[in-house]
């Protein structure tokens, strides 16, 4: 059953995380809980912050989640130097970090990844099943994940950025991405052109990390041991949608994945980058918190075409 607002409420904390790294997280929560808190685990895009997904957090809020969005190191009100990694494994001792904070048990956990957040995720449970042969977690949803780079990038830019990866890691590179063409909302464009905690380049280390991270996803397909809810945009102009559809086969196909953690893929037909600020996104945003909830409750978590009408539809 949905809580009004007043149901709920909003905080925010802070977490150490390597030394001189302090990140920022914001929380929604109902005020009353019955029986074991449920939590979804959200991690964002490269560039942007947890902030821009309240929206989401409150709906999960609302419907009896424990709802807590990150600022990875170098984004947002985070610390440290901004979209910059010495390697990409930081990230994930950051997803870490703040899930042991906030005591969020494997068996009562989702994590929810958005692009570079999904990559996050991804090798977050990839590197944890090596490690320590579990899953710090019940369920993954991704959106548009970072598998796979469509945006075009100058040969000469990857070439220079190889290098001065190693010499001069912290170069900068300014992000040529049209804004335009990650939602089909104008407010939701207008609003992150004007957030002034989206940040517009990335360092030239940064960049080699992300790269060895997408080849790794796809090396340790074996490693992803739960249910995996994967909503992949047609017309992203920012990752490459058949990347995703080839990794999420790869999972399927994989010998040590059981039959109960397949990923579930779905294509939706015309929809920009980021499918929360696209226009039915709330469609897409229901989905998720019941595939969670089901899973969490141990019911048959798969969701059928015909529960999800306008999730395949034009987005515009």
């Amino acid at each position: 059953m949905s809580m009004s607002h007043s149901d709920v409420t909003k905080t925010s904390f802070q977490v150490s995380a390597d030394v001189g790294i302090t990140l920022h997280a914001r929380k929604w929560e109902p005020k009353l809980s019955e029986g074991e808190r449920k939590f979804l685990i959200v991690t964002h895009g490269a560039c942007e912050h947890g902030g821009r997904y309240n929206d989401l957090l409150e709906r999960a809020a609302r419907q009896g989640w424990t709802a807590i969005a990150i600022d990875l190191r170098g984004h947002g009100q985070s610390t440290g130097d901004y979209v910059h990694v010495q390697q990409f494994a930081e990230y994930s001792q950051d997803l870490l970090a703040v899930m042991n904070h906030v005591e969020a048990p494997p068996e009562s956990t989702v994590l929810l990844g958005c692009s570079m957040g999904g990559l996050v995720s991804i090798r977050t449970l990839q590197n944890y099943w090596r490690d320590h042969n579990c899953c710090p977690c019940k369920g993954l949803v991704l959106l548009s994940p970072l598998l796979g780079i469509r945006h075009p990038i100058e040969m000469w830019k990857k070439i220079v950025a190889r290098g001065l990866s190693a010499t001069f890691p912290r170069t900068r590179f300014r992000s040529t991405i049209d804004l335009t063409l990650l939602s089909h909302d104008p407010e939701v464009v207008e609003s992150k052109r004007s957030d002034p905690r989206i940040r517009g380049a990335v360092t030239a280390r940064w960049f080699w990390e992300m790269r060895r991270a997408i080849n790794d996803a796809f090396s340790d397909v074996d490693c992803i041991q739960v249910p995996t809810l994967l909503f992949q945009s047609g017309a992203d102009y920012v990752v490459d949608p058949l990347a995703s559809k080839v990794w999420g086969s790869l999972v399927n196909n994989s010998e040590a994945t059981g039959a109960s953690q397949k990923v579930q893929f779905r294509m939706l037909e015309n929809w920009y980058h980021e499918i929360l600020n696209e226009p039915q996104g709330a469609v897409v945003a229901d989905a998720i918190l019941k595939f969670g909830s089901s899973l969490l409750e141990t019911r048959d978590s798969k969701l059928t075409l015909s529960e999800l009408p306008a999730a395949h539809q034009v987005a515009s």
